[in-house]
């Protein structure tokens, strides 16, 4: 590339080359010393404690900021997030005002392990092209890109293929949501190999992608993609210009990532929604109540209850409970044995209902089925989902279940309106609540006259 002098016209050019990229980049990348600052205050951050405790406010602050310095291309910045996210300890020179006891990232309680993302950072800091970002490197941030070359290979023994490709997809996403500068980095990545597998069909995109984006100006892309047009085939070629057509940039994190105010209000909506599928299963369980309890009934479907269906919520209820709430985790390879028998509670939470609802309605227990049914109807502890509502109904009210053809009568009737509508039908609902009365419920004979006098007045 170009010389690196510090003149006005100089700055100008990284000016033009960089602008794509966010104020906070410039400010880092165009003068010599202002990214160390930055990346030592973030150091200060991660460092400080409050009360001889690791302060996890100022790491979080801490994290924030190297991401920033690091999407702004500082190398130091790049290097220590893959340190941050192996664990590895966090080897620096002292800054100004001390030398700092620097915690082990999990011991901070906020940065957990994740070697997708270190291998990711690692490889970004790597590759970095110190002419391309136009700086003059001294020996900490060539000791940085060093460093992340030696981890890479021992990252990479200890992980799948899988998790090598995810890293290199990262890598990716993190480049092609900056400017064209970082566009041509990733063409060149591919081209050469290194630090992604070498693709001409994917260099040649991001190629032709850096030129477009700045207009043509960006000549070693240009330049570069001219190179690959006399090696590869017309096929490659007209593929990678397809792609290159169709490619659309990474969303920023900040639509993609969750705010802590966005995750604090799911928490609510989900409390609430389980506090209304609480109120609403109660309601339900009520139809049920003296000798036909609904969760004695579901979990001796399953085969976990063996007792009385009295109602009672005695030692075998909590038993056979105990049984399904581990069935629920037994596979789960996140938890614990110890972790596991803790879920066993004997006392079901209301997701833990509908759980059991849905599996006994898959063994076929008409009753689970037609509940089942009225879940996915009303949004209980579901969403609403019209077709699954009429197949569940259906399949109860193919036991002969009075409960199930009348609430098929009514749903025809009415409707359901959500995921997979079902449309009002006069002659399914006639259908239905005519199978119910036929059943011995007078209450669908009842709702049957009402429907036909509706039909005969909107005629009339």
């Amino acid at each position: 590339m170009g010389s690196t002098g510090m003149g006005s016209k100089r700055f100008s050019k990284v000016a033009k080359r960089l602008t794509a990229v966010s104020c906070l980049a410039l400010s880092a990348l165009s003068l010599n010393g202002i990214a160390f600052a930055d990346f030592d205050d973030a150091l200060r951050a991660y460092s400080m404690r409050s009360n001889g405790q690791i302060d996890q406010a100022k790491v979080a602050e801490a994290l924030d900021l190297w991401h920033k310095y690091a999407v702004a291309g500082d190398v130091l910045s790049r290097q220590i997030l893959g340190d941050l996210y192996s664990n590895q300890p966090v080897f620096t020179q002292p800054v100004s005002g001390g030398a700092y006891g620097v915690p082990l990232p999990e011991e901070t309680g906020v940065i957990a392990q994740d070697n997708v993302k270190a291998l990711a950072w690692y490889i970004i800091a790597a590759t970095h092209d110190f002419d391309d970002y136009s700086q003059q490197p001294d020996f900490r941030q060539i000791n940085a890109r060093i460093r992340a070359q030696d981890r890479i290979p021992e990252l990479k023994a200890v992980m799948t293929t899988e998790q090598v490709q995810a890293a290199e997809a990262q890598v990716v996403n993190v480049l092609a949501s900056q400017s064209e500068f970082d566009l041509y980095r990733l063409g060149a990545m591919y081209q050469s190999g290194n630090g992604l597998p070498k693709d001409n069909v994917e260099a040649l995109k991001y190629y032709k992608l850096a030129t477009n984006r700045a207009r043509n100006s960006n000549q070693s892309a240009a330049k570069a993609a001219n190179f690959l047009l006399t090696i590869m085939t017309k096929e490659d070629i007209k593929k990678s210009e397809n792609l290159a057509m169709e490619w659309e940039p990474p969303l920023p994190d900040a639509l993609t990532t969750k705010s802590p105010r966005t995750i604090e209000l799911e928490n609510q909506l989900r409390l609430l929604g389980e506090r209304q599928a609480a109120l609403a299963i109660a309601d339900l369980e009520q139809e049920f109540k003296g000798n036909d309890h609904l969760i004695q009934n579901a979990l001796a479907a399953l085969g976990l209850y063996l007792g009385d269906i009295d109602g009672k919520t005695g030692p075998e209820t909590r038993n056979a409970i105990k049984k399904f709430q581990y069935i629920l985790v037994e596979k789960d390879e996140s938890l614990s044995v110890e972790e596991k028998a803790d879920v066993a509670t004997g006392t079901l939470t209301v997701m833990q209902k509908v759980a059991l609802l849905k599996r006994a309605a898959r063994v076929d227990h008409p009753q689970s089925q037609y509940i089942y049914g009225i879940m996915n109807a009303e949004g209980i502890g579901v969403p609403v989902d019209g077709a699954e509502a009429v197949k569940w109904l259906k399949k109860s009210a193919g036991f002969g279940y009075p409960l199930a053809h009348y609430a098929l009568g009514k749903y025809y009737r009415d409707g359901i309106f959500g995921d997979n509508p079902v449309q009002p039908s006069k002659a399914e609902a006639s259908y239905h609540l005519g199978q119910a009365a036929a059943l011995g419920l007078d209450q669908a004979q009842k709702e049957l006259v009402e429907l036909n006098y509706e039909f005969n007045y909107t005629q009339d």
